[in-house]
């Protein structure tokens, strides 16, 4: 009787899991997608937009909301400098079954300025 709940928990403690790593894979894709377009020196509206594409739905809970994109530095330069970068942070607040419920997960990607 007492051997039961033992499955059932790690069970939910897996899936809680996979949901966390899939939320993270999804964050980091948005972020390298925005940083790539921010150093080819896209609109921030083109790269806000773009990085919530590629996040439709971290965890398979709610979409990535345009305000979880911040776009730190962006290319605007005609000829970047060497030093020049692009720098996109997304934040999404994860929704999980207990584990980690309700914090925030952040992804940063950093990329050199194409010129």
């Amino acid at each position: 009787d007492l051997l039961c709940p033992l499955p059932f928990w790690m069970f939910i403690v897996i899936i809680d899991f996979l949901l966390t790593f899939n939320a993270e894979l999804l964050l980091s894709r948005a972020s390298r997608e925005g940083a790539r377009l921010a150093a080819l020196g896209f609109s921030v509206s083109d790269v806000k937009d773009m990085a919530v594409l590629a996040a439709p739905n971290p965890a398979f809970g709610a979409p990535l909301p345009l305000t979880g994109v911040t776009v730190t530095t962006a290319c605007t330069a005609a000829t970047p400098a060497a030093t020049d970068i692009a720098k996109v942070q997304v934040t999404y607040q994860f929704q999980g079954i207990m584990w980690m419920n309700g914090k925030w997960l952040t992804q940063e990607a950093v990329m050199r300025c194409a010129g």
